[in-house]
């Protein structure tokens, strides 16, 4: 294994250093930081593999391997892209239970970029002094916490470049980075891909509804709108067929609409969540919410909204109603709203749209309104 030096948090360690400090690491009782050596410990091993899990976002977590050469191939690309040197921070505010945190990690063996982890936390620079962060991978709900939930962070002028993945990303959100001093790219991938092939830029001259897939990284959509992704370097298969439905505009970008296992046929007209969600951002600002289906013996499946929290009063819910008129088409309208105690998530934090639909969840719906 040729990358096996690692510059943590400014202290250069050897192998031999580091597998002594793995030992005294996980000895103790600093959960999150245990999953960093252990995976430090597995990725100095002998092995070519590593076992690594899905977040569950579809289905159920399961483990999968992974070739570490795959892994060192992907990080380069990441650091050809954004132009990471040796030397550089680079913040690890991830669990590194899953992929985008062990990412991060591997980068900076292959790169020699200055890992500084931090408690995966809401507020993920709260431990940063005056260093510079060349590099940070965070969730929308960490980068939704720097920006709205507390007072305006100023380190984050401290921070040159930001991904942001894992979950869906807002309009809010997205209006907001524009106003801020990193650089910031909403990424997609997945675990099967060992993070992200593709990066939207948010902010900045270069800011893009598209997705731009990376060097090496080829893109085609099949019968269904799904996206197929070849990556001959990142994965072992010819090919890698998604659930994502999208519009392609060149062999090289694309648009996500949203996942084809979320469609809804109401009366016969398909209709993508993702899409209808976008359109309410303005609406529900302050809220958790998502676009699902019930069956319906008329329409097939009924359109419902569940909103996250506390019902609405009754001004609340006549005025969300004419909205969702003048927003909405006939059949992308909600026949029925919910009121959702707290909506099921993955491990990862992502909701779990059929769970949180489904009757075996039902218990917890507060409140039933029917719209006429």
């Amino acid at each position: 294994m040729n990358y096996a030096t690692l510059l943590l948090n400014g202290h250069k360690y050897t192998k031999t250093q580091l597998q002594s400090l793995c030992t005294e690491k996980l000895n103790d009782t600093l959960t999150w930081e245990k999953s960093i050596y252990l995976f430090i410990r597995d990725w100095l091993d002998d092995s070519p593999t590593l076992q690594v899990q899905t977040s569950g976002t579809t289905g159920t977590p399961k483990i999968i391997t992974v070739l570490k050469n795959q892994m060192i191939q992907s990080a380069r690309i990441t650091g050809k892209f954004f132009h990471l040197q040796a030397g550089q921070n680079v913040l690890l505010c991830l669990s590194a239970d899953y992929i985008a945190g062990k990412m991060m990690i591997v980068r900076a063996f292959v790169l020699g970029l200055n890992l500084i982890a931090v408690e995966p936390t809401s507020k993920p620079l709260d431990k940063i002094q005056n260093e510079i962060i060349h590099f940070a991978a965070m969730v929308p709900f960490q980068l939704h916490t720097l920006l709205f939930e507390t007072i305006p962070n100023v380190r984050l002028k401290q921070v040159q470049t930001i991904i942001v993945g894992g979950a869906a990303i807002n309009s809010r959100l997205i209006e907001a980075v524009k106003n801020i001093p990193p650089k910031v790219y909403a990424t997609y991938g997945m675990t099967e891909t060992l993070t992200h092939i593709a990066l939207r830029p948010l902010n900045g001259s270069e800011a893009s509804s598209y997705y731009h897939a990376l060097e090496g990284i080829q893109i085609k959509q099949n019968k269904r709108g799904c996206l197929v992704i070849c990556a001959p370097q990142l994965i072992s298969t010819e090919q890698l067929v998604t659930n994502d439905l999208v519009t392609i505009h060149s062999n090289k970008t694309f648009q996500l609409l949203g996942r084809v296992d979320n469609l809804i046929n109401t009366g016969g007209v398909k209709i993508v969540p993702e899409q209808v969600e976008q359109k309410l951002q303005s609406l529900i600002p302050e809220r958790r919410f998502i676009i699902s289906s019930i069956a319906d013996d008329k329409l097939e499946q009924k359109v419902i909204l569940l909103i996250e929290g506390s019902e609405f009063d009754a001004s609340q819910l006549n005025k969300l109603n004419e909205e969702l008129e003048n927003k909405l088409s006939q059949f992308e309208r909600p026949r029925q709203v919910y009121f959702v105690e707290q909506f099921i998530e993955t491990l990862t934090g992502k909701i779990q749209r059929k769970v949180t639909t489904s009757k075996n969840y039902a218990a917890t719906i507060k409140t039933r309104l029917k719209w006429l």
